[in-house]
């Protein structure tokens, strides 16, 4: 939940109250006088949210009686109005709400203002009325037959229905309403199936600051006389939501501001079964709703106005844990072995960083204490972990960094948590993050680019006719990205920037047309395929609720040894193999991760400026089967059939996990002829790691053809899961 604003006397309900107070010149929302103040007999004995979570069915239309508790009492709940109808953008509805959550009222009525109004605390008996979910909106109403879903669904109750289960309590007080404040619109977007979220937000009167409003259809007003419109606006960090408004308003016609601005009405919902991030709705009350554009509030935690260390750590303190960008310094790298984080001690302060996989984040360039510290991961084979990590970028130690993400505990203490290492997620003092490509088929846009680029339109694109690249990693199905591929859709695949990623959020989806491009690439015929890299070309645009790739034409699977284009080549084979893995901090071109079991899969690592092939089981989810692939290799172009590397390991004192090299038929260890070459592997040291071994010379004289290197990394559900690392590969080429 985003942090309140209370008492906002002049705020949109407030201001909705006090312009019918003196707006009309016959009086007629004035206050009655009144000879007595209103005082509720019933007696509420449960909250809003408990009532919605009882009510709840994850089916949409519904609609039930509310019945007695099981001890024979009836549900009742107490509320403050936060709507208003006298603007004429709130039809037939009344919206109450208490600390817990927001309750929608369906009633046959028009001009509910006048016995309603803003900031009205209201006690209802729910016990013989009516609730159900209407379009996936749970509200209060009566039942109606839908001939469509053959079932009933809670549309207008008669206001007298309403009238015997209701009484006024006191005088309104819209200084006393709550505004809840939505700092980012991805957070309704990704929880718009999240049932617990849904029955806390829906109906509930929000604030959403520095947004934008982007015209739809050429319309430059909110609205058309007698239709109802739905406008746009959009936050910074480009995620978009729904303004609704009505023809009947008595502000229809308002002109949509050009500048950034801050909203407040309330929150709707009507489910699309298409598209259910796009499910929710926010309803003006008045104009008045629209504020501070040319002048926008930005809020805490964004980028304009990101936490402090102090700020953040406050907010986790306190047992909040908000999403927004947050500033600091580096100082440091979290230190070897480090599974819970306690102490100063375990922090390595300073640019000599061990490993390239975390962050330390301080108060000042000069921080040395963890409580004025955050710390957080770098992802593997992230953007970020390229830019910042203090093993590969001693520089940046002292250097400003604001990164995106969630404040919240990691590994133990203060930290930030979400952040998927992508350019948009992170600035940091004095580099420019150059990443992603120019869309051309000698240089293709990655999957971190076409992420950044967030295509609302599925028609239109602002970046048509262009390469990307990625790993295959699985399928949209069901309304939901899916890593496997059983069951896998056939006209479809998820790419991201490395084969290990299991986070939509990292990925994006691309449409496989009939045709060439799906028979080569879709997982439902060709499940090898999972874990391959290749290139397509097509446009830009949201697909699947995702950003993503749609009309694609080209391809080319840039793993060797499987062809490509629209006219698959024969198998690319390599001359030999001679790899150190310095030229870059993701795997070599050719080079295949591939995993059979297990969550965990073979990477590039750093220490000491030296690059080389890393797998470890730490953290991760045994059992382990994790294969390193070389690229194809024709022998009969190499100089000896000779094979030889380094190794060594972290294993705690022991190990019981393995690692193997075999000669392989083919790039899939499932299908191919594996045979096992005997080489020398160091022994785990007490701590640490072991020096690196060499394997010594193994003898390939007994194979022909065009072969795969395979080192597998193997370990059962009770291993100690060490780290063991490979290096210089060598089988020379002539």
């Amino acid at each position: 939940m985003k942090s309140i604003i209370k008492n906002l006397s002049l705020g949109l309900m407030a201001v909705s109250a006090l312009a019918g107070f003196t707006a009309c010149q016959d009086d007629i929302d004035a206050p009655a006088l009144v000879d007595e103040i209103p005082v509720a007999t019933l007696k509420p004995n449960s909250t809003i949210l408990e009532v919605k979570e009882k009510f709840w069915q994850d089916v949409t239309p519904y609609c039930g009686q509310i019945g007695t508790k099981d001890n024979g009492d009836h549900y009742i709940v107490k509320g403050r109005v936060i709507s208003s109808d006298y603007a004429g953008n709130i039809f037939k509805s009344l919206y109450i709400q208490d600390e817990t959550a927001a309750l929608p009222l369906s009633i046959n009525s028009y001009n509910l203002y006048l016995g309603y109004r803003a900031g009205q605390e209201v006690v209802i008996d729910l016990t013989g009325l009516y609730i159900g979910r209407y379009s996936g909106l749970e509200q209060l109403g009566y039942p109606q037959w839908s001939d469509r879903d053959n079932t009933y669904q809670p549309t207008f109750m008669q206001p007298g229905i309403l009238e015997g289960h209701i009484e006024l309590n006191g005088l309104p007080q819209p200084e006393k309403i709550d505004t809840l404040l939505i700092s980012s619109i991805s957070e309704l977007t990704t929880n718009a199936t999240n049932a617990s979220y849904l029955q806390k937000m829906q109906g509930q009167l929000v604030r959403i600051n520095n947004v934008k409003f982007i015209p739809q259809d050429g319309l430059d007003v909110l609205g058309i006389y007698h239709e109802n419109v739905n406008q746009a606006i959009q936050d910074a960090e480009g995620t978009q939501l729904t303004i609704r408004t009505s023809g009947y308003s008595n502000f229809w016609n308002t002109k949509l501001p050009e500048d950034n601005g801050d909203v407040v009405g309330i929150l709707g919902y009507y489910l699309s079964t298409s598209d259910p991030s796009s499910s929710w709705q926010l309803t003006l009350i008045d104009k008045e709703g629209m504020m501070n554009f040319g002048n926008p509030t930005f809020p805490l935690g964004s980028k304009e106005r990101p936490y402090s260390i102090a700020e953040a750590v406050k907010a986790e303190t306190a047992g909040s844990r908000p999403t927004g960008w947050v500033e600091g310094y580096i100082v440091g790298t979290i230190a070897p072995e480090v599974e819970n984080i306690t102490s100063s001690s375990q922090i390595e302060w300073g640019a000599d960083a061990t490993l390239p996989t975390s962050v330390v984040i301080g108060a000042t360039p000069q921080t040395r204490d963890l409580s004025e510290c955050l710390v957080m991961s770098l992802p593997q084979n992230s953007v970020m972990r390229a830019y910042v990590a203090l093993a590969n970028n001693p520089e940046n130690l002292g250097k400003k960094l604001m990164v995106f993400g969630t404040l919240d505990k990691y590994m133990g203490t203060f930290g930030i948590t979400g952040n998927t290492g992508s350019a948009k997620e992170f600035d940091l003092e004095g580099v420019e993050i150059i990443v992603g490509g120019t869309g051309t088929e000698d240089d293709p846009y990655d999957v971190s680019k076409v992420i950044e680029f967030n295509p609302q339109s599925t028609t239109e694109s602002e970046h048509p006719g262009v390469w990307i690249k990625g790993y295959i990693v699985g399928t949209y199905y069901d309304y939901g990205a899916h890593f496997e591929t059983a069951n896998a859709s056939n006209n479809n695949i998820l790419l991201a920037a490395s084969p290990d990623v299991k986070d939509k959020a990292q990925c994006i989806d691309v449409q496989l047309p009939y045709g060439t491009v799906r028979e080569a690439l879709n997982l439902a015929n060709n499940p090898g395929m999972i874990g391959a890299q290749v290139a397509l070309y097509g446009d830009v645009l949201k697909y699947n609720t995702m950003p993503g790739l749609k009309n694609t034409t080209k391809y080319k699977i840039l793993t060797p040894g499987t062809g490509g284009g629209d006219d698959p080549t024969p198998p690319v084979t390599s001359a030999g193999l001679d790899e150190n893995f310095d030229a870059s901090t993701s795997l070599p071109a050719g080079w295949k991760a591939v995993k059979v079991e297990g969550n965990k899969a073979w990477y590039v690592a750093t220490f000491s400026g030296n690059n080389y092939a890393s797998m470890t089981g730490y953290k991760g989810t045994a059992p382990f089967d994790s294969w390193l692939i070389s690229p194809a290799v024709d022998l009969s172009k190499v100089s000896a059939k000779t094979l030889s590397f380094r190794s060594q390991v972290n294993g705690y004192g022991s190990t019981t996990s393995t690692i193997e090299v075999f000669v392989l038929t083919s790039a899939d260890p499932a299908t191919a002829t594996k045979t096992k070459l005997s080489a020398a592997w160091p022994t785990a040291p007490a701590s640490g790691y072991s020096s690196w071994l060499g394997s010594g010379t193994l003898d390939l004289s007994s194979f022909s053809g065009t072969v795969y290197i395979g080192f597998r990394y193997a370990a059962t559900q009770d291993a100690n899961y060490a780290t063991w690392c490979v290096d210089d590969i060598c089988l020379p080429a002539k």
